[in-house]
């Protein structure tokens, strides 16, 4: 079955320099554990398979976003 809505948040920490990932796309967490973050699962569906996860404490230097661009 494939989702039509899926959804990856990321919140940024002042308080500790850090950034908190959400993701219920199982790839997304994939390969956030392959750059290292500490991902666990978040959430488990009723078959008790993971559905979410979620990665704490990331450092402020391993998150880069890209300049947003008008296609042209």
């Amino acid at each position: 079955m494939k989702q039509t809505e899926q959804e990856t948040v990321l919140r940024y920490d002042p308080d500790s320099a850090t950034w908190i990932g959400w993701t219920d796309i199982a790839g997304q967490a994939r390969g956030w554990k392959q750059c290292g973050w500490p991902v666990e699962v978040f959430g488990t569906g009723r078959d008790g398979k993971p559905r979410s996860w979620e990665a704490r404490g990331v450092p402020q230097d391993r998150v880069i976003f890209r300049r947003i661009t008008k296609k042209v």
